[in-house]
């Protein structure tokens, strides 16, 4: 009796019904994508280093051959290239996270009430470099394949006016005692 093996990368998951066939066993092999990913390759290799065909399909079966050994099946799935986080005071989006070269990408900020606003925001490449700034809540940009992939930090902080009110009624107060 062999073990087949499975390793994912990116969103994804990816199994089989029977772990450990014996020679003749007809196994089905599974690779589903998290919802906005997709299935890009899928491979089994023996564990004597030669690949098995699979082709790219969601749900397939094999019959398995006793001489492949123990094997491996590699699934793998398209990763989310733009990552977006909030500071917390708000919440922030993109209407792709898997854009193409040269695709129109939007993000949209929405502050966490009334008393907040966006001051800020930064996206950087692969490598840790700005690429753009911004402080608008909606901003579109052109992805650039260069840029591989990107982290979109929002920042939110209290309007100027709730930042500032305690020395608007202090201001307010001392004109009253004048």
């Amino acid at each position: 009796m062999s073990s087949i093996y499975v390793s994912t990368t990116g969103n994804g998951s990816a199994g089989v019904d029977n772990y450990n066939p014996n020679n003749g066993d007809i196994v089905t092999i599974f690779a589903y994508p998290d919802d906005g990913a997709q299935l890009l390759d899928l491979t089994m290799q023996s564990e004597f280093g030669y690949s098995i065909a699979i082709y790219v399909q969601q749900i397939q079966q094999i019959v398995y051959d006793s001489s492949w050994g123990d094997c491996t099946i590699y699934a793998t799935f398209s990763h989310d290239i733009i990552q977006v986080n909030a500071n917390g005071n708000g919440y922030a989006y993109v209407d792709d996270l898997n854009p193409s070269d040269g695709q129109t990408v939007t993000l949209y900020s929405t502050p966490g009430g009334r008393k907040y606003e966006v001051v800020g925001i930064t996206c950087t490449d692969q490598n840790g470099n700005t690429v753009w700034t911004a402080s608008a809540e909606t901003v579109s940009f052109n992805y650039d394949a260069n840029w591989g992939d990107i982290t979109i930090n929002v920042y939110f902080d209290l309007k100027w006016i709730f930042k500032n009110l305690w020395f608007l009624c202090k201001v307010s107060q001392d004109w009253r005692f004048r």
